[in-house]
């Protein structure tokens, strides 16, 4: 998974075809480090698959980390433009934050898995955001892209998006 999700997203910038709502750079990123913590957390509830607590709230944030580009087919992409990338992430959190929600109410502590989870998906969001916007980013993308038509497209610039926009 990590791997074809890794080249599907990298022939996507190739193709010069990364949604006008991200940048290039940041989307070459996003994705391969949304799957790297989506296995991560998959492996912590492997590891803890007898433990009836640790084992369903990692899954479940592991699931999480990986449904960007649900909430970003989802979500309307012209009402919230350049802001698409926190409003999928805040689709994304919304579930350990359920998962915290109900461990409160039900048993009036929070188990440490939903905030294992719930920090790296916020620290997710932090590189995505941070370093997705740097001239490493920018590097990594230019590499990708090489000798392709996605070259000519600037990967720290947003591309224009396929309507008109109201000034």
């Amino acid at each position: 998974m990590v791997i074809v999700g890794t080249l599907s997203t990298i022939w996507i910038a190739q193709k010069a075809a990364v949604s006008f709502f991200f940048l290039p750079a940041q989307f070459v990123l996003m994705n391969p480090l949304s799957m790297i913590l989506f296995v991560a957390l998959l492996i912590g509830a492997a590891v803890k698959r007898r433990d009836r607590e640790w084992h369903p709230r990692l899954f479940i944030c592991g699931m999480a980390a990986i449904m960007g580009p649900s909430f970003g087919r989802l979500l309307p992409a012209p009402l919230f433009m350049y802001s698409m990338l926190t409003a999928a992430f805040i689709g994304m959190i919304a579930f350990p934050v359920a998962g915290i929600v109900r461990d409160k109410l039900r048993y009036g502590r929070v188990h440490p898995a939903w905030w294992f989870g719930l920090g790296s998906i916020l620290l997710l969001q932090s590189a995505t955001e941070t370093l997705g916007r740097s001239a490493i980013a920018g590097a990594i993308y230019a590499r990708a892209v090489v000798g392709t038509p996605g070259a000519r497209v600037p990967g720290l610039s947003y591309q224009r998006p396929p309507f008109p926009i109201a000034s």
